[in-house]
């Protein structure tokens, strides 16, 4: 039998302890690859580090099965078995199109006829909705730091101050809301890397604009406190945004 026909173009690697880790390696590190040719790069196409491994690992199998297991391989020998494979799976996907359409064009007609579908600037967003209140509701809600800035209080607070134990309680009940929204974020699905990086980004912000009022207030006026809170709260909201673009993106999927 001749060694183009050895292994099956479509045929798996056998199970072993070593190559098939070794593609899984190397598909996650393509992957890794891939996200950043398209953030970074031009978008065209790469050479893929786990085909390679494979289809040379399955040359290396045909051309065994046809000259025996102590054959020489050479490199030549290697490339002229890959090609060999990539033109018999081209080949073979080309087949499978052809018949599938050729399938398509004997059925019959679907009747009634589907309802168009309506255009994407027609249908109601609730993501795109949500973003823009939020944004809106973050720069309203800055009106009032503004004004609270024009009557700055002369000196830093004190731990005999009401408004120091109120800024305790109001720093520990957000920690313990940014925490009830990245424990789902954490357990659940994997993120792209733009939206690992800007979700943990926010998070980080969050909780370090929630633990330095307390500090800010007893050592500075007061006024700096309350605006680092208030930052606080507006990265928490956009932690919560960031979250129900995670949530749509499953539901989609």
């Amino acid at each position: 039998m001749a060694w183009k026909a050895a292994v099956p173009v479509t045929g798996q690697i056998p199970e072993t302890s070593f190559i098939n880790p070794m593609i899984s390696k190397f598909a996650s590190l393509d992957r890794i690859l891939d996200i950043i040719n398209g953030m970074f790069g031009d978008g065209s196409e790469r050479v893929k580090f786990s085909e390679e491994y494979r289809d040379t690992i399955l040359a290396i199998l045909s051309i065994n099965q046809e000259q025996g297991p102590y054959a020489p391989i050479t490199p030549q020998t290697i490339n002229l078995a890959k090609s060999e494979l990539r033109r018999r799976r081209v080949v073979e996907a080309e087949s499978t199109a052809a018949t599938c359409v050729e399938h398509t064009q004997h059925e019959a007609p679907s009747w009634p006829p589907q309802k168009p579908v309506p255009l994407p600037f027609l249908t109601w967003n609730p993501t795109v909705t949500v973003t823009v209140a939020v944004l809106f509701t973050v720069i309203l809600a800055a009106v009032p730091g503004y004004k609270a800035w024009q009557h700055p209080p002369p000196k830093p607070g004190s731990t005999r101050d009401a408004d120091f134990w109120f800024l305790v309680q109001g720093c520990t009940m957000q920690l313990i809301g940014l925490f009830t929204i990245i424990l789902p974020i954490a357990l659940g699905p994997r993120m792209l890397l733009r939206q690992w990086f800007w979700t943990w980004l926010l998070v980080g912000v969050n909780f370090i604009y929630s633990v330095a009022p307390i500090p800010v207030y007893l050592h500075f006026p007061t006024e700096w406190a309350a605006t680092i809170a208030f930052l606080g709260s507006a990265a928490q909201a956009f932690v919560t945004l960031q979250a129900l673009f995670l949530i749509e993106k499953q539901k989609i999927q």
